[in-house]
Formats: C-alpha cells, structure tokens, sequence
C-alpha cells in the first residue's frame, strides 16, 4: 500500500486520470482516510512577521511552536500526533526550499528536483501541492510545459514500474485491477513525445521485460497478460512507424535485450502463453471470446517483431516461444478441448519458425504431422462424419475441420517451397534456361496477354466475339517459346482430354484445342504446356489460325479442322471454369454446357489471381529462408 500513495495525490494534473482509476480500486477506508488527513488544517507562523513587535520574538516564536503541538494531543479522546507530523512536515519543506536558495548556484538543482519530485505524487503530501509546484518550477520550468510533464511521468512511472515488479507476484490485498491501471498507464506514454521520453529514460537502466515475466505468475489472470501484451504489441508498432524518433530508437533498443526471457523457464512460459491464447490455465477455451481474439492478434505483432528484419532478439528466444507454443497446439487439438484458436496459433507459429534460418520449420513441420493425424482421428468418427454429411453449420467438427485446413495449408506451403528448391538444379543447363526464380521477380503475363483476354465481358457474349476471336487467332501455345523449360504461367486441366494428373494446358490451348471441354483452372506456377509438348503435332495453337476457319472442339491436327468446321461454327466459347475439386470426366461431358459453367464473374477470377500469386510470393520467401537448410529438409521429408 505504500507505493500506492506514493503515486495517487489527486492535484497532480499530469496523471489524474490515471490516479483516480487507481483511486477508484482501493477499498474505501484508505479513501475516507486520506480525506481525514488532507483535510487537517496545519498554520505555520512567521516568527520574523509573527513576533517582531515581541521584546524576545524567538522566545515567542518557540512558545507557540509549542502550543501548537500540545494542543491537538488533548482536543480528541485519544491521543493523536496527526497535526504534529504534518506542521513538521511543512517545515521540512520549506526548509528545503530555504536551503536551496542559500546553496551556491545549481550544484543541487538535480538533488533538490530529486527531494522534491515525489512530494508532488504523494497522496499524503497533497497540502504540500502548491508551495512543491512554485519551488519546482523554480528549476524545470513552469508546470505546462512538457519538461515539466517529463519528470512528473518519469516518477509515476518508476512507481507505477515497482508496483508491478514487487508486488503482482504477491498474494497481496490489493485489487489486480490497480495493476491493470498502471500498466495503461505505461501504455498511453508511448502517446505523448514526454512520455516517450520519460520511457527512453527509465527503462535505459531497467529491464522492460521483467514486466513480462510478472504476467507468468500463476496468481494473476489472463485480463493482466493481455494488458502486458497490449503494452509490448504498442511499442512495437510506435517503433515501427516512428523510424526516426531518437526516443523510439532507444527504445527499441532496450527492447533487443530480449535473451533476459531465457531466464524463463519453457514450463512457465507455456503457461503464460497458454493463458494469453486460451483465456485460462488450462487448454480450455474461455468464452470471453473478443478478448481471446485480441490476445491472439498481439501476440502476432509479438511473433513479428522477434523475427523482423535485422532483428536483435536471438534465434533461441524465438524457438522457446515456438516450442511452447506448438505444445499449445497440442492441448488444443487433444480430445478434451474444443480446439478453438488454433488457427491464430498457427499463424504465429509459422512466423516463429522464420527466425534465423529457418529452423524452425523442421519443429514445426513434426509437429503439423502429428496435428493433421489428430485431425483424421477425430473427423473420422461416425457421428463426427455424419455432422459433416448433414451440413450441421455449428461445432467442434467445424473448428477441427478448420484447424485441418491451416495445418494443411502450412505443409503446402512448405512442400511448394522445398519443391521451388529441388527444381532449381533440374532447371538449370537445359537449353540455357533459367531456374525458376526465388525473389517473386517471375515473368508475370503483360496486362494485354492471354489473362487479360480470358477476364473479357461476361455479359455480352456474342458482341465482342469477333474481335476476340480476330485476337485469339494471332496468339501461340506457350511452348512455342518454352519448349520443355519452365515457365511462370496459368495452368488448366482440361477433364475431357484427362489431363488432370500433373499435366495441364496453358491458357490459348485451354480456349483453342480444348474449347467447350470440361477445362478448370489449377493455378499460377512454374511449368510448360503439356498440349504442345505432345508427339503427332495435335496442338492447333502451334501455329497462327485463320479467323474466318473455326477451330474444332478437340485436339486435332490443323489438316482436319476444315472438314469440321461445320459442325463447330455454332458452338458456345469454352467454358473454363474455377473450383475446388472436380472429378475426371469421360469424353463428351463439356458439351453439355449450362449456366454454371459459363464465365465465373471478373471479380472472382481477379481475386483468384491475386491469391494465387500471393501464396507463389509466400512460397519463394519462404524458399528462401529454408534453401541453406535444404537438404535436411528433404531427408527429414522422405
């Protein structure tokens, strides 16, 4: 309790807010208490004013020094020395000041601020307010001035900092909430360029992280390691968008200091973490579920911080936090929770795993293995399945099923880029080509290319179809320049032809050879066209077509499409269509075409697009960071 009034004087402008939040969580004797004393008149005399019309104005003096404190003893029923200790207490004051001003120039400046400081947060001092303010301005400056504000927030927060450190551990009688408070506080500095300041100062002598480790108290509870994350999560983002603000420089530095958390042991920091990301001890999940979400996301800013570019915090910091993390995920995914966060988890597990050169993934990757068997254990139970057939849009079905699609899209990722990796020497030396590259610098279609072409209106088949046919014509097969080398580009199956199974046809063959088959689009990658490559010169795209002569609805060769003509000359453009899964169909099928399967929107297809040249951008980063760690990576896989 005494470094609760050390910091709650309520005229303390600065941090009132902050006090009386304070204020507000302690128990209501203390309140009653203070106003007891704060409003205990106490009226010093002047003896040089006071006495100087006395024939011995000193011995005046000391008499009614005297009275002054015999009086109060007697004026209650018990003995109180209340009024006594505050007339000393004003008397030391300015006796202070007095000795201030007598002391040569500002040798003592520093010690005088230093005395006087605290007085102005105390809440037992509060009387003292004025006279500490005028002699303090005195120095610093007036009190409006952010200077000023510096030293008031400077001491607040050393009191706000040893109240979190020595006592959120102890099973003391304060209110958890008044922690809570403080640590707002300290948030909020970061605000305010005198705060910053005051925050560069302080923790330049003092370990920021020392906080963290009070939130893996058991005692305390997961509302308090929220509050500390949020504090860590603002600085991070402060010292990402202030590059050039010396203070967040400083403060950034502090923060690389980071390997103090090795102190903490795996056991206590799973317990913090499970904590943040559950929202209890246990792997249970706490329905305070905006909370949940929110611990989730700082915890992410948290993950990219240790892992940023030129980065000071350690490779074993970030592998602690990712070790205790995936036995998260282990808890979450086991038969008796609910599985709920585990996709957030996986998210700041993946970017764990970047740190240094990558090895994390090799733990990781173990780890994903394990997950996605837990996974098929569960959704292969019969209620389970019959749940999943009925469409029941609610449950533990659906967070595990979710939970399988992250685990599976995070070994995609991994297997693409080691796949990005083991093509490289096969591509190298092959005609000269080039291997695919690794830094998103592929050759990307021209906005005018086949892509472009493909994303034509949806809705006025017929209007533009001559020119589009007059442009479709003039165009080739991809392999007319790739020949057997690889090349970024579209890829299609084509159901009707069955070349669905690692084969595929670039986008003129899709809308040339393969009109009005069953065609879907795969994806954006590195491979060349498979309808070229074929023996017997079927691919019609070889070579430019004439418009006036329509193409057949198959893979012929050029002598034949004359004698077909009529009976393709009415038939609808190809119906090249994207989707999940679609089964090998026989001969004939896309014949059929209806509403459905016409254009999907230019929408659709934009946003398709640009997703799958994100997740070929994440696969090349990722390739990256795991291309010195090849090898050990295909052993581990095979």
């Amino acid at each position: 309790m005494d470094v609760v009034l050390r910091m709650t004087s309520r005229r303390c402008s600065q941090v009132s807010s902050t006090v009386a939040a304070i204020v507000s969580h302690l128990p209501p004797q203390v309140d009653c208490t203070l106003d007891f004393w704060n409003a205990m008149a106490v009226n010093v005399c002047n003896w040089r004013n006071d006495f100087a019309n006395d024939s011995l104005p000193s011995e005046s003096y000391i008499a009614a020094v005297q009275v002054a404190h015999f009086s109060p003893l007697s004026a209650n029923s018990t003995f109180l020395i209340n009024s006594s200790l505050k007339r000393i207490l004003q008397c030391l004051v300015r006796f202070a000041q007095d000795v201030y001003c007598w002391s040569a120039g500002d040798k003592f400046s520093n010690d005088f601020v230093r005395a006087m400081l605290p007085l102005l947060l105390d809440a037992t001092t509060e009387s003292q307010t004025d006279f500490v303010t005028l002699a303090l301005e005195g120095i610093i400056g007036s009190s409006d001035t952010e200077e000023f504000a510096q030293h008031v927030y400077k001491e607040m927060l050393a009191n706000s900092y040893e109240l979190v450190i020595d006592y959120s551990h102890k099973e003391s009688e304060l209110n958890e909430l008044v922690f809570h408070e403080c640590l707002k506080f300290m948030e909020n500095l970061v605000d305010k360029q005198p705060g910053k300041k005051a925050l560069e100062e302080f923790f330049c002598d003092t370990d920021i992280w020392n906080i963290l480790l009070s939130a893996a108290e058991g005692n305390l509870s997961p509302a308090y390691g929220t509050r500390v994350l949020k504090l860590y999560s603002k600085l991070f983002i402060q010292i990402n968008r202030s590059p050039g603000d010396p203070s967040m420089e400083k403060l950034n530095a502090t923060l690389s200091r980071m390997n103090r958390l090795n102190e903490l042991d795996l056991k206590s920091l799973q317990n913090w973490l499970s904590k943040i990301v559950t929202g209890s001890k246990g792997a249970k999940f706490s329905h305070n579920s905006l909370s949940v979400q929110m611990n989730r996301l700082l915890l992410q800013h948290f993950a990219n911080y240790m892992v940023k570019e030129n980065s000071k915090v350690s490779t074993q910091m970030a592998g602690s936090f990712l070790a205790a993390l995936i036995e998260i995920g282990t808890q979450l995914l086991s038969p008796a929770s609910a599985g709920i966060g585990f996709s957030d988890l996986m998210d700041a597990m993946s970017t764990l795993a970047n740190a240094g050169s990558g090895c994390g993934h090799l733990q990781l990757f173990k780890a994903a293995t394990e997950w996605l068997e837990a996974c098929r254990k569960y959704l292969s139970q019969r209620d389970v399945l019959e749940k999943l057939e009925d469409n029941v849009s609610s449950g533990k079905h659906q967070v595990i099923m979710n939970a399988a699609c992250c685990v599976l899209s995070y070994i995609a990722d991994l297997v693409g880029s080691l796949k990005l990796l083991a093509e490289r020497p096969l591509n190298v030396g092959r005609s000269g080509a080039a291997s695919p590259p690794l830094d998103g610098d592929g050759q990307h279609p021209e906005p005018d290319s086949d892509w472009a072409d493909e994303l034509g209106p949806e809705d006025d088949e017929s209007g533009g179809e001559d020119s589009d046919e007059d442009s479709l014509c003039n165009k080739l097969c991809t392999f007319t320049m790739t020949q057997k080398e690889f090349m970024n580009q579209h890829w299609y199956h084509c159901h009707t032809c069955r070349m669905v199974d690692g084969v595929g046809v670039c986008t003129i063959c899709a809308r040339v050879c393969h009109k009005d088959h069953d065609v879907t689009y795969a994806k954006f990658g590195s491979f060349f066209c498979d309808c070229g490559a074929k023996d017997g010169g079927n691919c019609q795209a070889l070579v430019k077509r004439n418009p006036q002569i329509p193409s057949d609805t198959g893979p012929v060769s050029a002598s034949t499409t004359a004698a077909t003509s009529l009976a393709s000359e009415n038939v609808l453009p190809s119906s090249i269509r994207r989707r999940t899964s679609s089964p090998v169909q026989g001969p004939g099928c896309g014949s059929g075409s209806s509403a459905a399967d016409a254009h999907p929107p230019l929408a659709t297809l934009v946003i398709a697009k640009k997703a799958a040249e994100e997740t070929q951008k994440r696969r090349q980063q990722l390739a990256k960071k795991l291309e010195v760690r090849l090898m050990y990576f295909c052993a581990v896989l095979n």
